[in-house]
């Protein structure tokens, strides 16, 4: 992995703790669904600024539509069951968010069924490690 690599994904980390405190803070003020649907608002106007900062124009249309609309069903999914998780967490937040993070490891199967990556010793032993660290946050 280079450095500018490194550097966003150390971002992503920071900004997915930041918004996993959130997610619970706001569901205690504001209930699951308002929190959740508050977020999915906010999105569309961040995206709009996105595509004006740069200058992109809408993709012309095509069949590889289908791949952008399912991330997006995948993602509302998700961050559903993700919102129902943390209002039934009983003040557990680290819990369900360590548990929540083992989705590489979905991501690194299908990727190995469909797009031919390799599933190494090396990535199975991760998962495995990772597993035992989200139990030990669990609990």
């Amino acid at each position: 992995m280079n450095s500018l690599t490194f550097i966003y994904v150390g971002l992503t980390v920071l900004f997915f703790g930041i918004w996993g405190t959130f997610m619970k803070i706001g569901q205690e003020r504001l209930g699951s669904m308002n929190h959740l649907i508050l977020m999915g608002i906010t999105l569309l106007p961040i995206t709009l600024v996105g595509v004006l900062l740069f200058r992109s124009s809408f993709p012309t249309l095509s069949s590889a539509y289908i791949f952008p609309i399912c991330a997006a069903i995948s993602t509302a999914l998700g961050m559903y069951f993700l919102t129902s998780a943390i209002s039934h967490s009983e003040n557990n937040i680290t819990a369900v968010i360590a548990l929540s993070a083992l989705y590489p490891g979905v991501t690194a199967f299908l990727a190995f069924l469909f797009l031919n990556e390799t599933l190494t010793l090396q990535k199975i032993a991760g998962l495995i490690l990772a597993i035992i660290a989200a139990i030990l946050f669990a609990f």
